[in-house]
């Protein structure tokens, strides 16, 4: 909660250009939920302008989860990939239970950004077993915004 409201504050405490965009991937099967996203570009004083992302998130699985990776993609005015960062928790997480994660981006041109894109990457369950996504289905919800995004770019 500390680090999303982080992201809230620095969202909140700069002039900024509002993300027209702000997309939760759709991953139906996948362990963890991402329930709230927030994502924008400001420059909080004393400190140099960044793409904030912060998203909520809940363990749909079942079982308990030990470590949950989130991917977090900035897209200019242009439908460009600017940045593509992942934030990996570790904590336990029954289910049902919520967590979050966040990230700054500082791409070379970040007064460009325009929209932001979330996805759950991993998810390691208490007992070992990893599920992870499936990049080319997010992928394909990712070139909406960004048409020449691709599963190679998640993956790294």
């Amino acid at each position: 909660m500390i680090r999303l409201a982080l992201v809230a504050l620095l969202v909140v405490a700069a002039p900024s250009l509002s993300a027209q965009e702000r997309t939760v991937a759709d991953q139906s099967g996948a362990p963890i939920q991402i329930s709230q996203y927030v994502a924008d570009y400001g420059a909080p004083r004393g400190r140099e302008p960044a793409i904030a992302h912060g998203a909520e998130y809940q363990n749909k699985s079942g079982k308990a989860i030990a470590a949950v990776q989130i991917g977090f993609v900035s897209i200019d005015a242009f439908g460009t990939v600017m940045a593509h960062e992942t934030a990996t928790v570790i904590a336990s997480l029954r289910d049902g239970q919520t967590g979050q994660a966040a990230t700054e981006m500082r791409p070379p041109d970040a007064a460009g950004y325009m929209s932001g894109f979330v996805y759950v990457r991993k998810a390691r369950s208490a007992d070992g077993t990893v599920w992870e996504a499936d990049y080319d289905a997010v992928a394909a919800q990712l070139r909406q915004p960004a048409p020449e995004a691709n599963a190679a770019l998640l993956r790294d």
